[in-house]
Parts: structure tokens; sequence; C-alpha cells
């Protein structure tokens, strides 16, 4: 017997996101059918939007059908609005929910971002911060989210089948916001009506099968749970150099299903070089593409805006002294092979954020103590990975 429909909202402070992300797993990783919207933050708190589905075909907590009490007793410590859904003809907001949960399926586990306010490269601060734009906020990426905002504007005017394909190929560096973009492009195509239908977000994983035949049906059933909404395919080229072989058959089998149904926007994304040889791999994919867009690595000064984002998003700030320093550090962290933009900037962030509560005094502003710290550290960490030799750490 299957369950109910409830949507509703989750209110918690700011830092306890990572608390609500391993929450809302542990549902996911008991097939729970979840989807999220947007998280907005105002003073120190975060709003989630959220849709759950109850089924009485899944494991519960205790054993039993997962039903919308488990969601409310995972939950518990947060402010909770839940409420049932009536989806008709005559509610079409939850009618339009109800079947986002039905096409949901296996969900794919959250990220931080989808449960924090700000994705993972926006400054959560300044004029755009907390507007209905889902891409205000977005640091060093006015060209690319131009390319977006184009797309939506061109099928407002002239209907969806004005463009031959509206499918996008999403190209760059490590930690430059791709994925981010993606998904803020997602809610963005909704409320544009650039497309009608859900989001799903899948990986090599998701498509790959483990035995022959297989693959086609595994991508067949992953493209129907997005039918009419975006396919999003992160980190694609790991179809083309997928070792058990199978990886070919999923992309074959994707290039068919983007041939057969037009009204299903694709976007896939990874690194140069490597997404080269996942559109070779077959003759017609490249041609299914119409919008390549690429994100170079961010400057030094948009570095240093992206790190006091994150401090803006954890309720610090960072003092002037500290901020005078932060360009000239990415400058010499960007030499590092292993440097991956945003990424690194957290990653610079967080030890920073040890610092200052351990050796500097605690508080809620970063120092220039705490940051020379963090970043003698980070450099030290990241030349170590470089010359590490083969063998077991002692």
């Amino acid at each position: 017997m299957s369950g109910g429909y409830f949507g509703g909202t989750i209110s918690y402070e700011l830092e306890r996101a990572e608390e609500v992300l391993a929450a809302l797993n542990l549902l996911v990783a008991r097939d729970a059918r979840i989807v999220l919207g947007r998280a907005r933050e105002s003073k120190g708190r975060t709003t989630l939007p959220f849709g759950f589905k109850e089924s009485g075909g899944l494991s519960g907590l205790s054993g039993r059908d997962l039903r919308v009490a488990d969601f409310k007793k995972v939950l518990a410590g947060c402010d909770l609005t839940c409420v049932p859904l009536e989806p008709s003809v005559a509610n079409v907001q939850h009618l339009a929910l109800a079947k986002e949960l039905e096409m949901a399926g296996e969900t794919v586990p959250f990220t931080l971002s989808d449960v924090a306010a700000g994705a993972a490269v926006r400054t959560g601060s300044g004029a755009g911060a907390g507007s209905d734009d889902p891409f205000a906020g977005f640091v060093g990426l006015d060209e690319q989210v131009g390319v977006f905002r184009d797309l939506a504007r061109t099928v407002a005017e002239y209907g969806r089948d004005a463009l031959e394909s509206r499918n996008v190929v999403l190209t760059g560096d490590p930690g430059t916001g791709k994925s981010s973009l993606a998904r803020a492009f997602a809610e963005y195509a909704k409320r544009e009506g650039v497309v009608a239908g859900p989001f799903r977000q899948v990986s090599a994983e998701n498509l790959i099968a483990k035995y022959a035949g297989q693959t086609h049906t595994l991508v067949k059933e992953q493209w129907a749970r997005a039918r009419g909404g975006i396919f999003f395919l992160d980190e694609a080229y790991r179809l083309s150099t997928d070792a058990g072989g199978y990886g070919l058959e999923a992309i074959h089998a994707l290039n068919e299903f983007m041939e057969r149904d037009r009204d299903t926007l694709v976007i896939c994304a990874g690194y140069r070089r490597e997404m080269r040889a996942f559109l070779d791999a077959n003759p017609g994919l490249a041609h299914r593409f119409a919008f390549y867009v690429d994100f170079p690595g961010y400057g030094e000064d948009v570095l240093a805006q992206i790190y006091a984002g994150f401090a803006a998003a954890k309720g610090f700030c960072v003092s002037e002294a500290a901020k005078a320093e932060l360009a000239g550090m990415f400058a010499q962290l960007k030499g590092g092979e292993r440097f991956a933009n945003a990424r690194s900037a957290r990653k610079l962030f967080d030890k920073s954020v040890i610092e200052q509560a351990c050796r500097c005094g605690g508080g809620r502003e970063i120092s220039a103590r705490a940051l020379r710290a963090a970043f003698a550290k980070e450099a030290a960490s990241d030349a170590a990975k470089q010359t590490a030799p083969v063998g077991f750490c002692s």
C-alpha cells in the first residue's frame, strides 16, 4: 500500500547543517523518497523546504514501513513544519511536488550544499544573497550564469521547441562550481519554464550495471525519473574510463535517449581533457549538446571573496589584517598540483577555524595569526601529498 505525501520546512541553526545532512541521508539509506528545495538563511538560521513520501514497501527505522513519524523522529531537534499534501488539479503546487516525489525513485545522497544556505562557491553575503534568484551570490561566474539566463530568456520568448537542443556540457578545473551551478540552474529552469519535470542527478555508478545486457535497462530507468526535466550527469567522463567495459554501453544508451526524448534537458559535467574523451566515445554524442560552458580557475581576489563567503555562511568574519594576506596565500597555493579552487578555499577556512578556536583565543573573527597558521599547515599538507612514497602510513 502506498503512503501519503507530506511537505513543509526544516529550520535549524547554521552550524547544525552537517547534522541535518546526516539525518536526511540516514533516511535516504532506507530508500526514503525526499526532495529538497533551496535552503535560505535569516538571522543565523537556515530554512529548508522539503517533500516526503510515505511508502508501504520501504523499511522503516524500527523494521516497519517508512512513515512520516520516522521522518519527524530523525529530524527531532529542528523546528519542523510537516503537513499532508493534497495533490489535485485545484492545488497545482501540491500536485507538482507529489509528481516530483513519485519520480524521485532511488534518491542520490544529499550533499552539504543541498542543506546549507548557499552553494559551495557562493559568498553568502552581498547584495544578491538571500534573494529569490538561484544564481544570487555566485562569485566569478557571471559569464557562465549568463549562458543559462540567455537559454531561459529564449525559451520564455519562443517556447521550448524553438531550440533544436537545450543540452549543456560544463567543463573546467576542479572546485570551480560546475555542480553547484548546475543545481542552481535546475531550480531556475523549473521556475522559468525551461523544463516542466523533475531534476535528477546521477553519476557513473547509477548507470553502469554489473553484468552484460543490464546497463541499457539501468540507464532507461534513471532517464525515466528525469523525463521532461533535467538529467544531470556529474563526472560524466567516468563512463568513458570504465574499466569494466559497460561504461561505453551506458554512453550509447544515453545518446539514444537524448535523440528520442528532446523534452528532457541533459547537463554533463567534468574536467576538460576527460570530457573530450567522453564526447568522442559516441560519434553522435557531441552533436546532442548545444551549449559548451567552460569554468576556468578562479583568480586570487575571487578566491579571497569565496573564503570570506564561507566565513559569513558559518557566522564568522575575517579580520582586515587576514583579508590583506588572503590573495597572496592563494597565489602560492595555486602552484600546487592538488589545488582545487573553491574546495581549497574551504579547506583553508576550516583549518583557520580550528586554529582560531585552539590556539588564537577563540571568537568569531578569523585573525591573521590563525590564517597564517592554517596556510602553513595547508601548504605543508599539499607538499607532503605530492612527495609521499607508496606504502603504508605510520
